[in-house]
């Protein structure tokens, strides 16, 4: 399951791993400076916004004064705006976005499978599908290796993966403002699970997330 389906079927290492992260996100997140962003109207990308772990570890574990102003979190200007009129200037969805790029740093997660847009774009909440994470956490996503296609990403990527993370740190926040729909995502997500007989999930599985 998913880091839950993500919180729920943590053990106590991974849990503490992931607390220890939150507070490493927290205290970054609280030293970034504009100077720490760069806002990049030229260069192409399918991102909104990349960290940089070079510049980032520096800034991070190098000399303060002199890595101070490192620019290592860069923001896709043309795909930033676009998305955020697409939904509807929720500031809920920049937040993820950052704190899914901050994933990136300390905590060194990679980029194994991401929940996706589910194309339904409402005024005050946001929907995605988040099967390819569930997949992800329930050894059904190909390793894409040419010579072993059969191959899977093994249960412990999951608590490598930068987006499993981020939306398990979304998540819980509709725990207190709204516990009907936390638990509608997560009743949602384990019926998702358990219909597919925890084989592949082929479609969409929706959760509704950063409502205001």
């Amino acid at each position: 399951m998913v880091l839950v389906v993500f919180l729920l079927a943590m053990v106590n290492p991974v849990r503490s791993a992931y607390r220890d992260y939150l507070m490493t996100i927290k205290v970054d997140l609280s030293n970034i400076k504009p100077s720490n962003f760069i806002f990049d109207s030229v260069k192409e990308s399918d991102a909104v916004a990349e960290l940089h772990w070079g510049p980032y570890n520096d800034w991070k574990n190098g000399n303060k004064a002199q890595n101070a102003n490192n620019e290592f979190f860069r923001v896709y200007n043309d795909n930033f705006n676009e998305a955020y009129r697409r939904d509807h200037f929720n500031p809920g969805i920049t937040a993820d976005t950052f704190v899914h790029e901050m994933f990136h740093g300390t905590p060194k997660t990679k980029g194994f499978a991401y929940a996706v847009d589910s194309g339904i774009f409402q005024r005050g909440s946001q929907q995605l599908d988040v099967s390819p994470l569930l997949n992800l956490a329930n050894v059904k996503i190909s390793m894409g290796l040419s010579s072993f296609p059969n191959t899977n990403y093994n249960r412990g990527m999951a608590f490598k993966n930068a987006d499993s993370f981020a939306l398990t740190t979304s998540l819980p926040s509709r725990l207190k403002t709204n516990k009907q729909a936390y638990l509608q995502n997560i009743a949602i997500m384990k019926a998702a699970l358990k219909n597919a007989n925890h084989g592949y999930i082929n479609g969409q599985t929706l959760v509704k997330i950063n409502i205001l």
